[in-house]
């Protein structure tokens, strides 16, 4: 059967390729990077020295930050091998760069077409595969496991629903699960539903979530050590990787609350940084001057009542000044952010009740007193300003949510053992 599904699976992404093309174009209006570099989206990379090679996928932004401690650690922990990180979106390419410089290689991945794949691992040659989350590309696997690559999944997850949609081809998804040499799953309920699917229960390690090993960089705490003395005496409310739709919403609890808090501060980190401009209208909509972070200076007199961060790969930073978050894509559907960032700085943090990307995991945060969560605006005000007004309250949050993160530290040091026995 699976032979019969890679057949008819490169026959439809044949015909689907130019339409991918036109996707990238497309793209390219809003954001010029991913015009650039075609050749990689078709395997077309230069050819690596025949050495052994720890070859990292990691999808996007998010994806390369969760997997950036893991990659420090095996360039210690193997350091006769060459590190190659793939990933597929210019902000995950951007912050690969930015953390690792030329220390590793760095390609986009290609098109998960069998001849496009087959020329990259030709090109590349790796020893042991590493893809970040439930990456699922078979013709990525099929192929890996015939260059006979040892190939593990990191941070694997499997929601209901996804389970549900793989159980309707059961018998193709799990012959490529059962190619993956060991899957390194978060926790108990993911290995559950990987064995419901019917994976070979030797492949399945419950090793924990690689997010709670991150590390922050001693550069972000110089930075938020100078952003803090410029706010000082404010509240800052920051609202992190923020979707259409909740802004607005945001910005009517800001404007009602900044008449009671006068000192009230709020920052605004879009998911798509290109939405800035719209944000900035909506801003005037409610009469409060906001400012772009590109235009922010920090020692300067400017007065505004907001910032809005149209940058990337900075949301830790503004993360660390703030007193209170609101993680994004939780108000409306889109399934909710990681909230890991706010919490292991000690930031109290609120989210929607759309988080069903990482429902576990809030669960948990929620029954710790880490994360409180609301389920329309009306509730989003009463919280905030219960929180504002409850240094106490904040406290507790504050001190939960960094005891959880040192509690459950240590999926790294599972992950390296096992790769290397």
């Amino acid at each position: 059967m699976i032979i019969i599904f890679l057949f008819l699976y490169n026959l439809l992404f044949l015909a689907i390729l130019p339409f991918l093309f036109l996707s990238l174009i497309f793209k390219g209006f809003k954001n010029i990077e991913y015009l650039k570099r075609w050749n990689e989206r078709l395997g077309f990379v230069k050819r690596l020295p025949p050495k052994r090679r720890v070859w990292i996928h990691a999808l996007s932004l998010g994806e390369v930050n969760a997997a950036t401690p893991l990659i420090r650690r095996l360039q210690s922990s193997y350091p006769d091998y060459d590190i190659l990180v793939t990933t597929t979106t210019p902000t995950g390419s951007a912050q690969v760069q930015k953390n690792f410089g030329g220390s590793i290689e760095h390609f986009y991945l290609p098109y998960d077409f069998a001849p496009l794949v087959d020329i990259f691992l030709i090109n590349t040659k790796p020893t042991i595969g590493i893809i970040i989350e439930t990456e699922i590309w078979p013709n990525l696997i099929n192929l890996s496991y015939k260059h006979e690559i040892k190939l593990f999944l990191v941070n694997g997850r499997l929601s209901e629903k996804s389970l549900k949609r793989y159980l309707i081809v059961k018998p193709i998804f799990l012959n490529l699960l059962n190619r993956f040499t060991i899957l390194f799953v978060r926790d108990n309920s993911d290995a559950f539903r990987f064995k419901q699917l019917g994976v070979n229960e030797e492949k399945i390690e419950v090793a924990g979530n690689i997010k709670f090993d991150m590390k922050i960089d001693e550069r972000i705490y110089e930075k938020s050590a100078k952003l803090k003395d410029t706010l000082s005496g404010k509240f800052v409310w920051v609202c992190g990787s923020t979707h259409a739709g909740e802004e607005e919403i945001i910005l009517k609890i800001f404007s009602k609350l900044k008449d009671e808090f006068k000192n009230l501060f709020l920052i605004i980190a879009p998911r798509d940084p290109l939405r800035s401009r719209e944000i900035s209208k909506l801003a005037d909509k409610y009469k409060l001057k906001s400012i772009y972070r590109t235009k922010w200076e920090p020692n300067s007199n400017q007065q505004f009542d907001l910032l809005i961060v149209d940058t990337l790969g900075e949301l830790l930073l503004f993360y660390s000044l703030g007193h209170l978050s609101f993680i994004g894509g939780s108000l409306v559907p889109k399934g909710g952010h990681n909230p890991l960032e706010p919490i292991s700085l000690g930031v109290p943090t609120i989210a929607g009740k759309f988080v069903y990307n990482f429902s576990e995991l809030y669960e948990v945060l929620q029954k710790e007193e880490i994360v409180q969560l609301v389920n329309n605006s009306d509730e989003l005000y009463s919280v905030v300003k219960s929180i504002i007004s409850n240094p106490d309250k904040r406290g507790l949050m504050s001190e939960n949510g960094i005891n959880y993160m040192k509690k459950n530290k240590g999926a790294i040091d599972t992950i390296i053992k096992k790769l290397k026995g």
